[in-house]
């Protein structure tokens, strides 16, 4: 394809559900030098569902999912960097050796309470897998004790209070300049999000223009149900492990 080249810089970021993730990932849309994948492994946990709401005429078997997810995390592109977003249980440990280790892998998440009541307003259904932390500390596991990859974890309500603090950081970590002008954009549908549009779970973020300050009061986890609940405590033992390692603003 003309025009393309194998990127300088492969980065990933790694999410749970409601993590800010997003925001995050518009940061990135606004760099002239980035090319954006967004959350392609997600037909390797959702291919079928996905197919009946958004199809796509190049995965109609796993193994053309495979196949494509490979392409877009490790072929050519067009921009010197690439950026990926995605959610760290879609990937099951037997893709880690292939898909991880030619990617700069770092990490986003938000403390349990907040996320979880979010999560649950949007998918009341979900599972503790689906809840997403304990994917997170295994794949974080992996890239520092396996591939000895630094530590780089964002803290989504740092991040939403101190922007410029911790996205300087972020990038310095990742080995790319900052730009503040990237932290403000214009609201609108996003390429790639249309993928989740009848769940709506982007809808917040399209509507954004820059980096919202979060709400500073308690969540009130007992709107939750006893199912839900129940998944805090390991929820939160692993969300403060990371959170101690996280780049401070």
């Amino acid at each position: 394809m003309e025009g393309t080249r194998f990127p300088e810089k492969r980065i990933v970021l790694w999410s749970h559900p409601r993590s800010v993730s997003t925001a995050f990932e518009l940061v990135f849309e606004e760099r002239a030098d980035t090319e954006i994948v967004h959350e392609p492994c997600a037909r390797l946990r959702h291919r079928r569902s996905l197919q009946r709401v958004c199809p796509d005429p190049e995965v109609s078997t796993k193994r053309d999912v495979q196949q494509k997810i490979f392409w877009q995390l490790l072929g050519p592109h067009e921009k010197p960097l690439l950026f990926v977003k995605d959610m760290a249980y879609y990937v099951r440990r037997r893709y880690y050796d292939v898909l991880l280790p030619p990617m700069t892998n770092t990490f986003i998440l938000r403390n349990p309470e907040e996320s979880l009541i979010s999560h649950y307003k949007k998918f009341s259904r979900f599972t503790f897998e689906q809840a997403g932390y304990a994917a997170m500390e295994e794949m974080h596991d992996y890239v520092t004790n396996t591939l000895r990859q630094p530590s780089v974890i964002v803290d989504g309500n740092d991040f939403r209070r101190h922007p410029t603090s911790v996205l300087r950081q972020y990038c310095h970590a990742v080995g790319i300049t900052h730009d503040e002008r990237t932290e403000k954009w214009v609201s609108g549908n996003v390429k790639g999000w249309e993928i989740w549009q009848h769940q709506g779970w982007h809808r917040e973020a399209e509507r954004s223009t820059g980096i919202i300050p979060p709400k500073e009061s308690t969540p009130d986890v007992g709107l939750l149900p006893r199912r839900v609940r129940n998944m805090l405590p390991e929820c939160r033992r692993i969300y403060e492990k990371l959170f101690a390692l996280r780049m401070k603003p």
